[in-house]
């Protein structure tokens, strides 16, 4: 059974980081649409701002995902409320009315998304903000913990998610899926799904490619 987990003065906190770029970079030089067109090198990150007691708990915190319009702010969090009462992390959103307000108080997306008796976090944004992708221990799936999808018609309403959707077990696996990060290439009609498949030796970063919606290959190991 999985307990409350208290913070230590090591527990990672949500940050916010204030910086020129969003790119990954190596060596301070990050590529674009061709491998061999370098873009950068950019200015250095600045020092993180933490986002205070409002938005951070004495529990664990983790795993933001922002909207596009800055205005929700959804994490992954095991303090109490919620659907299990603390006992299993959920996810939860903060709003915040324009950029210039504080946060509001996290609540809790509710049974539909997080699951009673069960983990639910990572969560994820599609571009156009109508899907999130999200990792739960839930029954029904491939594995110990899988990777899901939700829909909401209104990507302004945080609340109104659809009941979730299972991958399959084309990209899940008998392991713990986690940590989705889904991606979409106008130009090529192509869709990736970057997850972390965490069997019982080591963690594989893995990618899912889907050319169109009739179809999908099979996840592989990022060399």
């Amino acid at each position: 059974m999985q307990h409350q987990t208290r913070k230590t003065r090591t527990m990672l906190e949500i940050v916010v980081l204030f910086a020129t770029t969003l790119l990954c970079a190596t060596a301070g030089v990050a590529f674009g649409h061709d491998d061999d067109e370098p873009l950068g090198p950019f200015g250095p990150w600045s020092e993180p701002v933490n986002l205070g007691p409002v938005v951070n708990s004495p529990f664990d915190d983790n795993h933001p995902a922002i909207s596009k319009n800055g205005l929700s702010l959804f994490i992954t969090s095991s303090r109490p409320g919620g659907v299990n009462g603390g006992q299993f992390p959920e996810i939860w959103v903060s709003q915040r009315a324009s950029r210039d307000d504080p946060w509001g108080q996290p609540q809790n997306l509710g049974p539909v998304i997080n699951s009673l008796g069960h983990n639910a976090g990572v969560p994820n944004l599609s571009p156009d903000e109508h899907l999130m992708f999200f990792n739960s221990t839930r029954p029904g799936g491939c594995g110990a913990a899988d990777l899901y999808v939700a829909r909401r018609k209104n990507k302004r309403d945080d609340f109104g998610w659809q009941a979730p959707v299972n991958l399959g077990c084309t990209i899940n696996s008998a392991a713990n899926d986690n940590g989705p990060t889904y991606f979409e290439d106008d130009e090529t009609d192509t869709v990736r799904c970057f997850l972390t498949a965490q069997g019982r030796a080591a963690s594989v970063l893995k990618t899912s490619t889907r050319v169109s919606s009739a179809t999908t290959v099979r996840s592989v190991p990022l060399s």
